[in-house]
């Protein structure tokens, strides 16, 4: 591996590429996809993104174009004022000194400065090997030694999107972890329900000097009620928990910790690799081992997305499909049908299965000529409507990644308006609670159990797990959390949801309401205390058989 070196504080990153500037809001997260024809990799100027290996996902990616917190993160920390920030402006936007982000023909780079720490991700899939490639450099730009802590984490699938989605929790259970802190590296399998499934192994690797740490387990690394953006492992000073093993909520974390001097800078690799066994997932990691392996992988594949667009004739539009196909994955509203074609369209989803289509799968529609007068004209106007891209005559212009070059508080990153609240005691909040067990108790009249959420500097005090209510009858019901949180459904609790499910942060986190809910804007008071709730003293949630209230407030039920 590279030996850190010296260099001016302000010595230009070499090979300057096409540049875009810090992404502004737009209809969904700009991206580019890149691939070898085995693995494809979604890579957008935010820093997130998902990679597939076949039809299986190798780690999480909902495609959520308004929140987009899904992908393959890596962390900083300042571990003298521990302050941190991420590598993309996600999932930690703030502070931002500088933000830019570049294209090759097979690879993307991102460079930002932040408290005087400039990093540059360079991320490509490798051209022989079904492995996502990252490389990441620090440059220390201030005046003083800096000890620099990265961490690297991803939440695991191996499975099919549309069966993870329909049910992340029960997915999660049959994902074992393992640990070869040797070699930097940390294993996942998917256990087989069915004799003859079969999964990818994946294997995680971080390289570069001084001590490995590692987890396996989200509940350890995100915290009760947390998630990515501020996640206990960054907020907390403690080493990672090496537990592995058939962990109930899989991540594979890794984290280094680099050291500094003024000018001097310091290169990671960060390697993925995807394979039928375990022994050739790590073949693949030693095939890329040092720094001269892996600058050939990047040439590689660079070279390999320049032949591709010569075969093609593609040029310049390659570029063009490349963005065009990470906006599809998105469901970029700015390629959705015309009004005409969905009014027109009276019939369920079955001619669409019987082309041999599947509704949930990403369908492009490509309308070169006549031949598509073989379809009825209903069965078209079906496929115009659930397409996520109709193609006629040219391939629409999604503009270019548009930014400001410089900003210190993006507008997308601005979070809400927050008021200091009161620490609260839950004992001296309403009624006295029968049974009392520190977070909750049954009403004087027995008819209620009672959960109290003080409220402290660090935010509601939550129970250890999620407390959950079922509401429903033979046709139509919910389940609602202690923060508001819920998912509600008719007939199929699996097959037919009307509002979000929010198992895939169990059993760690449920406090993003079901959507459609209400906003959070600012001050605003909710009736749940949802994750925006940042003014209440206190709140509580009541549940008895077949109804549930929340209140806010100094006072509790």
């Amino acid at each position: 591996m590279q030996q850190p070196r010296r260099m001016h504080p302000r010595e230009a990153v070499s090979e300057r590429r096409p540049v875009a500037r810090a992404p502004a809001r737009s209809a969904s997260p700009s991206g580019r996809l890149l691939g070898n024809g085995r693995l494809r990799t979604l890579f957008t100027a935010a820093g997130t993104g998902g990679s597939w290996l076949g039809s299986d996902a190798l780690y999480r990616w909902r495609g959520d174009r308004v929140e987009d917190l899904d992908g393959w993160f890596h962390y900083l920390r300042d571990l003298k004022s521990g302050a941190f920030w991420s590598a993309g402006i996600r999932p930690v936007a703030l502070p931002l000194d500088h933000y830019e982000v570049a294209n090759a023909p097979g690879s993307i780079s991102i460079t930002r400065e932040t408290h005087g720490i400039e990093s540059r991700l360079d991320v490509w899939v490798d051209a022989e090997q079904p492995m996502e490639c990252r490389h990441l450099t620090l440059r220390n730009r201030s005046a003083h030694t800096r000890r620099i802590e990265v961490t690297s984490v991803l939440e695991v699938v191996l499975h099919r999107p549309q069966a993870d989605a329909a049910h992340p929790a029960f997915s999660k259970l049959f994902i074992e972890t393992e640990a070869i802190p040797s070699r930097g590296t940390v294993l996942a399998r998917r256990r087989p329900r069915d004799p003859r499934g079969a999964h990818p192994w994946l294997a995680q690797s971080l390289g570069g000097r001084g001590a490995l740490e590692l987890a396996t387990d989200r509940s350890s690394f995100v915290g009760r009620g947390r998630d990515l953006v501020r996640p206990v492992a960054l907020t907390e000073r403690a080493p990672l928990l090496a537990t592995t093993g058939a962990v109930l909520d899989p991540i594979l974390a890794l984290r280094r910790t680099v050291s500094l001097a003024p000018g001097e800078s310091a290169e990671l690799p960060l390697l993925l690799a995807a394979a039928e066994s375990r022994e050739q997932a790590l073949a693949s990691l030693l095939g890329v081992s040092d720094s001269a392996a892996l600058a050939r992988s990047h040439e590689r594949a660079d070279a390999h997305a320049r032949a591709r667009l010569k075969r093609l004739r593609l040029g310049a539009d390659g570029a063009q499909l490349d963005s065009l196909g990470a906006a599809v994955l998105y469901g970029d509203p700015r390629l959705r049908p015309r009004l005409e074609h969905l009014s027109r369209v009276s019939s369920g989803l079955g001619p669409v299965r019987d082309l041999g289509l599947d509704p949930e799968t990403p369908i492009v529609l490509v309308e070169p000529t006549a031949k598509c007068a073989r379809l009825g004209e209903e069965t078209l106007d079906l496929l115009r409507v659930i397409a996520r891209l109709v193609i006629s005559d040219r391939l629409p212009d999604l503009g270019p990644w548009r930014g400001a070059e410089r900003s210190r508080d993006p507008a997308d990153a601005r979070p809400a308006a927050r008021r200091p609240a009161p620490i609260s005691d839950p004992d001296r909040d309403g009624e006295a609670l029968r049974c009392w067990n520190g977070t909750g108790g049954f009403s004087a009249d027995g008819r209620e159990y009672v959960i109290r959420l003080p409220r402290s500097a660090a935010g509601l005090s939550l129970p250890p797990r999620p407390w959950v209510n079922i509401l429903a009858n033979p046709g139509f019901g919910t389940i609602v959390s202690e923060t508001g949180a819920a998912c509600t459904w008719s007939g199929n609790s699996r097959e037919f949801r009307s509002a979000t499910r929010t198992t895939s942060h169990s059993p760690l986190k449920t406090v993003r309401p079901a959507r459609p809910g209400p906003r959070c804007p600012g001050r605003r008071r909710m009736p749940a205390p949802t994750r925006c709730a940042t003014a209440s003293a206190t709140a509580a949630a009541a549940t008895r058989a077949g109804h549930s209230r929340w209140t806010r407030g100094s006072g509790s039920p």
